[in-house]
């Protein structure tokens, strides 16, 4: 009688470990990112882009948009942030002049989670035929946020709750 509550209790607790480590991944696996922009992250471009290109895993509300030059001062853009969820957005760039850019942007998920994080690109009108895109679809541009804003500089999203 025994060995068969110890059998029932060890059987217990493997299904409850189990149920809970498919939770966090489901619950990890739902979170929304930056699938790939263009310019992309860590790219030198030798173009100024007419347009910042940013796609998403799922659709969201783009709430926080600035890009901000290596001496920190914020490019003008005509952003506003969004009431209606996609999961691509375009934004019209001004020209750009030789330097380092970083992008910090901020969505709300259909889930209600803010997500944040940033990417950097370079401009530089000598560099050889690399205009920017990302083809490579890897998902390196995320980090969820409740209710707070954040400037994230990892490019592996982490989550806080």
């Amino acid at each position: 009688m025994i060995n068969t509550i110890n059998c029932l209790r060890g059987q217990m607790y493997k299904f409850i470990i189990t149920v809970a480590l498919v939770c966090v991944y489901t619950s990890a696996a739902g979170h929304t990112a930056l699938v790939t922009s263009n310019p992309a992250d860590g790219a030198v471009i030798n173009k100024s882009p007419e347009q910042l290109q940013m796609i998403f895993t799922a659709d969201v509300a783009l709430v926080k948009l600035s890009v901000t030059d290596s001496e920190g001062k914020a490019l003008m853009l005509d952003f506003t942030p969004s009431s209606e969820s996609k999961d691509e957005y375009l934004m019209a760039m001004p020209q750009l002049a030789n330097g380092h850019y970083k992008v910090d942007w901020a969505v709300i998920g259909a889930d209600g989670h803010t997500v944040a994080n940033s990417f950097s690109f370079a401009m530089d009108s000598t560099a050889a035929g690399h205009h920017g895109e990302d083809h490579h679809g890897e998902d390196h541009h995320g980090e969820e946020h409740h209710g707070e804003e954040h400037h994230g500089e990892e490019q592996q999203g982490e989550h806080a709750h």
